[in-house]
């Protein structure tokens, strides 16, 4: 990666829940491209990337970029996504657009129009996360469940029946059909790669999990992350909930404005009337995972009842 490139990949959690199918290079390929994505962009641009850039996001050579990127984008152009909204199913593909520059080394792509609502002007629902941190993953697997287990990273689980997990990661149906088999191959394949570290000893990623499953008769049907935070990492990915409550100039700063101290100590207030365990939580263990869990949650009700209040007033 250039040392100016853009350092984060912001996307709706809608996009991180849809369905798709990528080989870890075009994954890789699309994050880089989303990362290239401004915070005031109204529009896509025709985005370029150099074969510099390109070579250190693959793992290859530059005469390997040169040789692979035509086979890279001509699949990448006819990838579909399934983006599942309330009651409603849309289809579309990630890019419209590919040109390869040869003489300059560099690659330009234009993301499709219909993309535009999971990648730009987001004010809610969407995830920040290092680009840095995605790329080292080798499995796409892994890039994906890093990315699903990031949006509940306050929350501290989640949960996702099987076949529900298995359909957002693009597994065919004769695909490690057997539990054993998409445990062995995908969620411990995850979990290693999670809690692999660099030379100095330290994680390469901020978070790995704990796995509980849920039967129904002989068969298991539910699995629930137990999200566990890695602590020697500086850059963490971020989880943005609500919309934005002061002026940024950069996503760097969403993760030091996400919280407004005026709203949690009216968290803090309520949970001492309502909710005592929570508020002795709080006392003992500062903001931790379960108390940002049911910040969240507090903040989703006060919103509700905002709402109910403008419509009673008009």
């Amino acid at each position: 990666m250039t040392a100016n490139a853009p350092k984060f990949v912001v996307q709706s959690n809608k996009l991180i829940e849809s369905k798709y199918t990528l080989t870890t290079s075009e994954q890789r390929l699309i994050l880089a491209m989303v990362s290239k994505i401004q915070k005031d962009d109204k529009d896509f641009h025709t985005y370029e990337i150099s074969f510099k850039e390109l070579s250190y996001l693959m793992n290859m050579d530059i005469e390997n970029i040169h040789h692979q990127m035509k086979k890279i984008t001509v699949r990448l152009m006819q990838r579909i996504i399934y983006i599942k909204e309330e009651k409603r199913l849309k289809i579309t593909h990630w890019v419209s657009f590919c040109d390869h520059d040869y003489k300059n080394k560099i690659v330009y792509f234009r993301f499709d129009p219909f993309m535009k609502p999971y990648l730009l002007q987001l004010k809610s629902h969407f995830t920040i996360i290092n680009l840095n941190r995605l790329t080292q993953f080798q499995s796409i697997y892994s890039v994906r469940i890093y990315q699903l287990l990031c949006q509940y990273k306050n929350i501290g689980w989640r949960k996702f029946r099987v076949d529900e997990l298995r359909e957002i990661l693009g597994l065919k149906e004769n695909q490690y059909k057997e539990y054993k088999d998409f445990k062995k191959w995908i969620l411990n394949q995850a979990k290693k790669e999670f809690d692999e570290k660099n030379e100095k000893g330290k994680y390469k990623s901020d978070i790995s999990f704990e796995l509980e499953t849920e039967r129904e008769g002989r068969k298991i049907a539910v699995i629930k992350f137990i999200i566990i935070e890695l602590d020697n990492n500086t850059d963490k990915s971020i989880v943005k909930t609500k919309p934005e409550t002061t002026n940024q100039s950069s996503y760097e700063e969403v993760e030091t404005a996400e919280l407004d101290r005026k709203i949690f100590n009216e968290f803090l207030e309520h949970a001492k009337v309502h909710d005592e365990f929570i508020y002795k939580f709080y006392l003992e263990y500062g903001r931790a995972l379960m108390v940002q869990g049911a910040y969240i949650k507090f903040l989703d009700e006060r919103e509700q009842e905002q709402k109910k209040q403008q419509a009673e007033q008009g």
